[in-house]
Formats: structure tokens, C-alpha cells, sequence
């Protein structure tokens, strides 16, 4: 598995999207998927996960929109872990309303 593969699970898990619409998006297999995500605790309830990584997402403990860990500056609070995520964070809010 490759690392765009593993952030863009963390990334789908983390906007709330099911074993199968990753793997079928990924063309990996489910079990791949579940694997994956009980290895870095990506488990449980769509509305259980969602809350805890909001909590952590809120709290400045990880990337808003695809829920890695941020090394905060000694100066300042980031809230995204890339200028990549920010960009496409506002895009995904853009799509949602419309």
C-alpha cells in the first residue's frame, strides 16, 4: 500500500466513508481497508469516529480534513497539515452546500 493510498483512507475514514466505498474508490480489497484502519485505530461507528477525530480536529491534534497528526510550531496553531488539505478541505465544505 502506498502513502497517498494510506492518506486517502485516513482522509475518507475520517469524512466518514465505509470499508467499501474506499476500497471500491481505491480499487483495494475490504479487508485491506479494515485492516488498515484497525492498525491505526480508524475503527468503530461512522458517528463514534467522526466525533473523536472532530474532538481531536478541534483541539488542533490532528489535520482537519484528513486527521494525521499535526507537530504544532512553537509559535502560532496550525490546523491543517498541508497548504494540499486546506485546499481541498474548502472544497469539500464548497461541494456540501451546494
Amino acid at each position: 500500500m502506498t502513502e497517498i493510498e494510506k492518506k486517502t483512507i485516513r482522509e475518507m475514514r475520517f469524512r466518514g466513508f465505509g470499508y467499501k466505498k474506499i476500497a471500491k474508490d481505491l480499487g483495494l480489497k475490504r479487508d485491506t481497508i479494515r485492516d488498515y484502519c484497525r492498525c491505526h485505530k480508524l475503527v468503530g461507528k461512522r458517528e463514534d469516529f467522526l466525533a473523536v477525530m472532530v474532538k481531536e480536529a478541534e483541539a488542533g491534534l490532528v489535520c482537519r480534513n484528513c486527521g494525521f497528526k499535526i507537530e504544532q510550531p512553537a509559535r502560532g496553531k496550525r490546523i491543517f497539515c498541508s497548504p494540499r488539505c486546506m485546499y481541498r478541505y474548502k472544497k469539500f465544505l464548497e461541494e456540501r452546500e451546494i
